[in-house]
């Protein structure tokens, strides 16, 4: 198996563990192997363990250890934020997190739409096969 994505200045990742989970970012400098100097997308910076960390495809040109304002100019400057929302991956996060927020009646409509869906579809195959 060849690896694609790596450890690098300017790449963006989701912190998949801890406090910061769910969150995006830019890792700003790389202290040792297994933990990197971290910049969310609000501003903050963290020290971040690699093994929180989750790659993306997205990698970004910047100097190391790059200062905040600097940091959040680059990322508005490239959209790489906006880059991973319109992606695949985004659109599912988003998705579940809005599965997520559903309440209990929300939950029941849809599952009584799926009900719906599935019997529709199957009266089709049935048509179809005859």
């Amino acid at each position: 198996m060849v690896f694609k994505r790596f450890f690098e200045v300017g790449r963006l990742c989701l912190v998949n563990y801890g406090q910061n989970s769910g969150k995006l970012g830019l890792v700003i400098d790389i202290i040792d192997a297994n933990r990197v100097i971290f910049g969310f997308e609000s501003g903050e910076r963290a020290v971040v363990p690699t093994k929180r960390l989750t790659l993306t495809p997205q990698v970004v040109t910047m100097p190391r250890g790059v200062r905040t304002a600097k940091l959040l100019k680059i990322a508005d400057e490239t959209k790489v934020f906006k880059q991973f929302h319109e992606s695949k991956w985004g659109q599912r996060r988003v998705a579940a997190e809005k599965k997520r927020s559903l309440n209990d009646f929300e939950k029941f409509a849809a599952m009584v739409e799926r009900r719906e869906r599935a019997k529709l579809i199957n009266r089709k195959v049935k048509e179809l096969k005859q």
